[in-house]
């Protein structure tokens, strides 16, 4: 009867029903057709499905901006609302504290980079958009003429000039939330980027707070925008306000200083990129780390027909034509006593650079046994009996973003196989959990308010950015929200034991 269905029932008859289907060995040239599931395996690695909506691609509210004194004019920054395809809109924190970075000695442990970063943005994104757009933040937006962008550069940038509210004092908060609720609001194929101290207080964390934040991001990363944040160790000279004891600090010489993109993320990579090599080139010492995240941990599950690193072991051979017609997986004999080998991959080719990775990874087989009946070549499914429970052929191991799966280690495993007979093995590889291990730096470039008093009394030279680590949980929390454990890479193998 098993004959009829094609599987093999499980042990202690095992043994029995392999002797049964050994009545004549298989030909070579008869082992022309796989399972199934094999063929499926075999296609080639595709993107992990996630398109941006098209609701999030083509709508946009629009947030109130002052046109700014810079513009005079009205109507060209109502032309310059959210909706403009394909444009990059950049955002400077103008709060009190961010003139330490204009103010920064050109000699000191950390390189000045904020003048030469803000400058060049005109430069870098050229080749990316013709439609570009600056702004500062504090209590609300105020639009940037282009020609007026080196007053950035500037300390009466982050000063107040005139009456509270007016567009030249708008330093007594920095409302970077609204900013974020903008840019997650606009156009799939557009980029939005602030550049800020990140300096956030403990209840813009909590609450009603934390959820308008939660909120919009949440929805960006779903419709396929990806949230991206550069750290610098910039140079600074000033002072720091808004401890969370209310006090301020004037000793440091460094602070992280931080770009947020939050976009297309073909626009965020390549802004990375020209940042790197047009900002960054020029100062080489400088410390500075990237992360990412977006609604695709995993980018690419790895089929069959990847190109694994084979390792084979003492008395393997390549055979071929072991499986004819078949040439996208490891085709082994063995000569003699079976011996381990190893076929290794790469998480980077699995998951997004820069990003969140993945862990708990836990392998599954599925065993085929060639058979021969002379059966019609057309009925795949007719030249293999699927093994229901056989031995375990493969272990797993991990290495950091190295993952090897050791096969035909175990003699007990094998000898439970008849010899002289040709096998398929698929190896399929699920990611259980997430691995935070791109966010080991956070950190070290991170307080809070319980650390305030011994951090001040350390007398640092760099002075961390406050709750960093809260608001990285936060993107980190978003980010899974998307992830499912699943399969991430399908191993193929055909072998033949020795006599």
């Amino acid at each position: 009867m098993w004959f009829e269905q094609n599987r093999l029932p499980s042990r202690p008859v095992l043994a029995m029903t392999l002797a049964l289907a050994m009545s004549s060995s298989p030909t070579l040239a008869q082992m022309n057709c796989l399972p199934d599931a094999m063929r499926a395996a075999l296609d080639p690695a595709l993107p992990v499905s996630g398109e941006a909506s098209a609701a999030a691609a083509e709508s946009a509210i629009e947030l109130p901006v002052s046109p700014g004194a810079d513009t005079g004019d009205e109507a060209a920054a109502e032309s310059h609302s959210l909706g403009v395809p394909d444009a990059i809109h950049v955002y400077f924190d103008a709060s009190g504290s961010m003139v330490g970075y204009v103010r920064a000695p050109k000699t000191g442990p950390f390189p000045p980079v904020f003048t030469d970063l803000a400058l060049s943005f005109p430069a870098m994104t050229g080749l990316m958009t013709e439609s570009l757009f600056f702004y500062k933040f504090g209590e609300r937006l105020v639009r940037i003429a282009p020609d007026a962008l080196n007053s950035v550069a500037s300390a009466a940038f982050y000063q107040c000039i005139g009456a509270r509210g007016s567009d030249g004092c708008i330093n007594q908060e920095s409302r970077i939330a609204d900013v974020l609720d903008r840019a997650t609001r606009d156009r799939g194929d557009t980029l939005h980027v602030v550049i800020t101290d990140l300096f956030l207080a403990q209840e813009d964390l909590i609450g009603s707070s934390a959820a308008a934040l939660r909120r919009p991001l949440s929805s960006a990363l779903r419709s396929g925008k990806m949230l991206g944040i550069l750290a610098l160790g910039a140079g600074f000279k000033g002072k720091i306000y808004d401890l969370p004891s209310g006090g301020t600090y004037g000793g440091a010489k460094g602070r992280p200083l931080f770009v947020l993109m939050i976009g297309d993320p073909d626009k965020v990579r390549s802004l990375v990129g020209a940042i790197r090599t047009d900002v960054l080139s020029t100062f080489p010492s400088i410390d500075h780390e990237f992360v990412q995240f977006s609604d695709q941990i995993v980018e690419r599950r790895l089929s069959v027909a990847h190109e694994y690193d084979v390792k084979t072991g003492v008395g393997h051979r390549r055979q071929p034509d072991l499986v004819a017609n078949v040439d996208r997986f490891p085709e082994i004999a063995f000569e003699g006593k079976p011996s381990p080998m190893t076929i290794e991959f790469d998480l980077k080719d699995v998951v997004r650079p820069d990003g969140l990775g993945v862990k708990g990874l836990s392998l599954n087989q599925t065993v085929w046994l060639g058979l021969d009946r002379g059966l019609d070549r057309g009925q795949c499914e007719n030249d293999w009996a699927l093994l229901e429970s056989p031995p375990e052929l493969a272990t797993l191991a991990q290495a950091g973003m190295r993952v090897a799966l050791k096969l035909f280690d175990d003699p007990t495993a094998m000898r439970a196989l008849p010899k002289n007979r040709t096998y398929l093995s698929l190896f399929t590889v699920t990611a259980d959990a997430l691995d935070r291990s791109a966010l080991t730096w956070v950190d070290d470039w991170s307080f809070s308010a319980v650390d305030e008093a011994k951090l001040v009394a350390k007398s640092p030279k760099f002075f961390p950015a406050l709750n960093l680590s809260q608001l990285v949980d936060v993107f980190e929390a978003i980010a899974a929200q998307t992830f499912k454990p699943g399969p991430i890479a399908k191993v193929g193998i055909a072998f033949k034991p020795g006599v």
